[in-house]
């Protein structure tokens, strides 16, 4: 029988055999352990302090200790002074140095104990004995986890953390923000509770089936806030797998995609009006020049007929009538920004003035009206008959739009237009504007009307009661003015308008009186004209040869350099004038005028075009004469007067 469990092997209350076992514990150690004599000299190096520090003991013992760096030798004393006075230091997180230079974090724990002294009168001797283990991996690990979980926590994008089962157990703050759920709210509640309705469950099933396959699912879907509100997410949902593979958790971080998702509604509907403009501007263009001709010749005619007859009335009709069709093609060439602009500085203020006195009788007594005009108004750089017919335009949108009566309110105030602003609203600048108001207390509009009121020939009036050109004629304006609209309205709420036109440059608004109406003179010079147009062509040269004009008539600009170039050769009567239409085929007119320029660089030319003279079709023109189409021929006669006469007194 064993006694005291020491028979046949080591009594560890025998000194001799308790020091060995003590000898191999230290020695077998995982942990530094060191130990200082009451000279503060080292007394015990394990290996485990030599793996970890670099020293070996036979350079330590003996020695004060070489890993306290400088800066912690003071919180080393205080550790030595409490340990010898019978304290303990127990998991304190500190610093030493490698025997490399490297420093290194470590829990340092220490205790005094009690041992025989070496001199036999000196009795116990107290040595500090600390147990030190290498910390640094995992100081390393926890501050990556501090920066991931600060990066979390800061995101602008929503993160949330759910377990296999579907129950949320982490939320950061942009959750909270983007949801309206605290943390308290949506911690341990399933991730259904953010479904809008908007997906079915195979949605959602799909979701499900690739993330527990251990796939990342990423793409887009509308959550309900708390309030009810929607919000659409783009998101990307990872599984989480843990030690053993398995998938313990989803991480999902969600973007909301609202701005985006508005901006690419514009963007659409942009692109929409701008391929509606092109279809609507090349038909006005082509149709300007049949109804150029049909007006002309009407006019011709009128001449030949005495008044009162009935081919005189009839033929006024026709002007009449085709004057109508004329306006009606200015309105298509509004939307698509391809009419010419006379533009000054003016005070918006006094064109909501001149449009008030000019429709106030329209309006109706049952329409009241209330005007807030800034003060203190910038001006803005505009074609004033254009910005007066937008003017007219929104207030019989606005009386249509209240058959019972209402109040309509007309205001101007100067804003900012800033750089959120501007990407609500590609191409308009960040700067100063000035805001024009147009606001009804009408029948309103739900969400499906308000997105296609802009388009031409779109109207929610009976048949026979509205083109649907109005507020397409104000979008192409504002937009070709470098302005944009914002429309708010709901169903029996009412509309308002918001136009916005950049302030102009060149300071203070300066009025200036209309030009008076010039003489219609003739000449006998002679003028090149290229009109592709036939009945165009055939009626510009019937009318400038009743006014004593020679007229070379050309098909296109081919024919036109040809023609000037065998006038050049014959060396006889010069052209004293060049009447080029700006699109033609062979040969646009900018190119044919290069070609003549390099034969005679004198002669004066005046282009003739449906489109703008700031549009691409004609951005070659610039600095010369611009006549819009259609013309009465008396507008022709006086600009092609204008330019000789101003030839002659140059030369």
């Amino acid at each position: 029988m064993l006694e005291k469990g020491v028979e046949n092997g080591l009594d560890a209350h025998d000194p001799r055999h308790g020091n060995h076992i003590l000898s191999a514990l230290i020695a077998a150690a995982p942990a530094a352990i060191v130990a200082l004599d009451h000279w503060g000299n080292a007394c015990i190096w394990n290996p485990a302090a030599e793996r970890m520090f670099g020293w070996k003991a036979a350079e330590v013992l003996g020695r004060d200790l070489p890993y306290v760096p400088p800066e912690r030798e003071e919180e080393h004393r205080v550790f030595l002074d409490l340990v010898r006075q019978g304290g303990s230091v127990s998991g304190v997180e500190t610093q030493r140095t490698r025997k490399d230079g490297a420093r290194i974090d470590v829990s340092l724990s220490a205790a005094p104990v009690k041992v025989a002294g070496v001199a036999p009168e000196s009795g116990e001797e107290v040595l500090v004995v600390a147990v030190l283990t290498d910390i640094t991996e995992r100081k390393r690990v926890e501050a990556e986890k501090l920066r991931l979980v600060t990066a979390i926590e800061q995101s602008a994008e929503a993160v949330f953390v759910a377990d296999a089962e579907g129950f949320i157990r982490f939320v950061n703050p942009a959750f909270c923000s983007m949801t309206g759920y605290s943390a308290a709210e949506a911690v341990g509640r399933r991730t259904n509770l953010l479904r809008s309705g908007r997906h079915d469950d195979a949605f959602y099933g799909g979701i499900w089936k690739a993330i527990v396959g251990g796939q990342t699912w990423r793409g887009e879907f509308e959550n309900r806030r708390k309030d009810g509100s929607i919000i659409p997410m783009e998101a990307t949902i990872t599984p989480v797998r843990g030690p053993r593979g398995s998938i313990t958790s989803f991480i999902c971080i969600e973007q909301d995609i609202s701005e985006r998702r508005m901006l690419e509604r514009q963007l659409l509907q942009s692109q929409k009006f701008e391929a509606i403009g092109q279809l609507a501007g090349g038909v006005a263009h082509d149709f300007n020049n049949v109804l150029g001709a049909i007006l002309g010749m009407a006019e011709l005619a009128k001449l030949d007929s005495p008044e009162g007859t009935r081919v005189r009335e009839r033929l006024e009709k026709i002007c009449h009538h085709t004057g109508r069709a004329v306006a009606l093609t200015r309105q298509l060439l509004a939307f698509s920004r391809r009419q010419q602009l006379e533009r000054k500085d003016i005070n918006l203020n006094h064109s909501v003035s001149e449009v008030m006195s000019l429709i106030a009788e329209s309006l109706g007594k049952d329409v009241e009206v209330h005007a807030e005009p800034a003060p203190d108004l910038a001006s803005i750089h505009v074609d004033p008959s254009q910005i007066e017919q937008v003017l007219m335009n929104l207030c019989i949108n606005a009386r249509d739009a209240m058959p019972q009566g209402g109040c309509l309110s007309i205001a101007t105030r100067n804003v900012y237009f800033d750089e959120e602003a501007s990407r609500r609203h590609p191409g308009m600048r960040v700067g100063p504007c000035v805001c024009l108001t147009v606001a009804d207390t009408g029948t309103g509009m739900d969400a499906a009307t308000l997105g296609r009121i802009f388009e031409p020939f779109f109207t929610t009036k009976p048949p026979g009661r509205g083109t649907g050109l109005g507020l397409a004629t104000v979008y192409g304006v504002v937009k070709q003015h470098g302005g944009c609209i914002d429309v708010s309205s709901a169903v029996g709420e009412g509309t308002a308008f918001h136009l916005y036109f950049p302030v102009s440059a060149a300071g203070e608004a300066k009025d200036s009186a209309p030009a008076g109406t010039e003489p219609v003179r003739g000449g006998t010079e002679t003028i090149l004209l290229a009109e592709d147009h036939e009945g165009l062509r055939e009626l510009a040269c019937e009318s400038l040869a009743t006014l004593g004009y020679t007229v070379l008539p050309a098909r296109d600009g081919e024919e036109a350099v040809e023609i000037f170039r065998q006038k050049a050769r014959q060396g006889g009567a010069t052209v004293n004038l060049l009447v080029l239409d700006v699109v033609m085929p062979r040969l646009r007119g900018p190119d044919a005028y290069q070609r003549i320029q390099a034969l005679d660089a004198s002669v004066p030319v005046l282009f003739c075009t449906g489109y703008n003279p700031d549009s691409d079709q004609v951005e070659t023109i610039s600095g010369h004469p611009v006549l819009q189409k259609p013309y009465p021929a008396q507008e022709l006669a006086r600009a092609i007067r204008r330019l000789l006469d101003e030839r002659r007194c140059e030369g």
